[in-house]
């Protein structure tokens, strides 16, 4: 049985995912010690298999006050993209700093993403209670086994993405453009019902919100800052939301 980690990587014409990609490897590589699987459009990832694909480059998002090009719409099809019997697909923005995901990946019987989150500058304002009907989970890392019950989960995912507005207008959701974290979450409700517990990671996902901006990065631990504030966090991965910090 193998265990392994995908990334989808896409540069975009403002943000350079591909170095975010080639940081996540090396923590990857240092904390889990697993294959790692890259699905870009050109781009070779040393240290990874690497799958080449055309991404749909017609999504777009709200980023630090402008309308930015979001490739996002490739995730729906990695229980076909991924080799491997249990997969720990991950944000290339998500910094592994600890065996964690590895002890998770031991535990897991179908499918598990994060249903809650942790803002590590203590403001808690990274999303709002009131911008869907139904649970929320972050698709920022999906574990997931390779079994008939997880390709149907896929399935269904990926069916409303091809009727994501009619999903939306369903389940009231406010956010416009197509959103990886409510498509699995719409497909989790209609798969579990209000089973959520049976999907979730017990443990909130740490993330650095927007207005937060990373100082310095090592692969044991992350100093950060916001407004007057600065904090370091170490041994815990974490997702960030500036990508500036790596676009240098």
């Amino acid at each position: 049985m193998t265990t392994g980690v995908l990334i989808y990587s896409f540069d975009t014409p403002t943000t350079a995912y591909s170095k975010l990609t080639e940081r996540c490897i090396s923590h990857v590589n240092l904390h889990l010690g697993l294959p790692i699987t890259v699905v870009s459009d050109n781009k070779h990832f040393e240290g990874a298999d690497n799958i080449h694909i055309t991404p749909n480059t017609n999504n777009w998002r709200r980023y630090n006050n402008q309308t930015v090009p979001w490739y996002n719409e490739e995730r729906t099809k990695a229980y076909n993209h991924s080799p491997y019997d249990t997969t720990i697909l991950i944000d290339c923005d998500y910094f592994v700093m600890s065996d964690y995901l590895l002890q998770l990946s031991r535990a897991a019987d179908d499918i598990l993403l994060h249903t809650k989150l942790h803002d590590v500058t203590g403001r808690n304002n990274i999303f709002h209670t009131r911008e869907a009907l139904l649970p929320l989970v972050w698709a920022t890392v999906v574990i997931f086994k390779k079994n008939n019950f997880v390709e149907k989960v896929f399935s269904m995912i990926e069916h409303i993405q091809n009727y994501y507005q009619h999903y939306r207008n369903l389940y009231r959701i406010a956010h416009i453009p197509y959103r990886n974290d409510y498509a699995f979450a719409i497909a989790l409700h209609q798969m579990y019902g209000q089973n959520f517990k049976d999907y979730s990671i017990p443990t909130p996902m740490n993330m650095i919100g927007k207005h937060g901006k990373v100082l310095e990065l090592t692969t044991q631990s992350m100093t950060f800052s916001w407004k007057e504030s600065w904090a370091k966090i170490c041994n815990q991965d974490i997702h960030v939301f500036d990508k500036e910090f790596f676009n240098v």
